[in-house]
């Protein structure tokens, strides 16, 4: 059963264990992993910093490889900038 509320900015907020349709199909569309979504939230919540692909491995004690992978497909999806230098940061805008 789901119960909706509005937040205090007026979206409809899901109560109890169903995720909304649209939250379903952005993690359909973009995201692969657990490890993926732990990048991304990471990031969004360091959203004046950057990281390469080392310090991520390090933060988020992971391998070079799979962090580097999970970027990858964050930059593919608008989620992620890079730069010149290969260093990652939120940017929040999916294609």
């Amino acid at each position: 059963i789901r119960e909706r509320q509005k937040s205090r900015w007026g979206e409809d907020v899901l109560h109890g264990t169903e995720i909304s349709d649209h939250v379903r199909q952005f993690i359909f569309e973009h995201i692969d992993s657990v490890e993926q979504i732990t990048i991304l939230l990471f990031l969004r919540d360091n959203p004046s910093q950057s990281f390469n692909a080392d310090a991520l491995t390090r933060e988020l004690r992971s391998s070079p490889v799979s962090v580097t992978t999970r970027c990858e497909g964050l930059v593919r999806s608008g989620l992620v900038g890079m730069s010149t230098t290969g260093d990652y940061s939120y940017t929040a805008t999916p294609h």
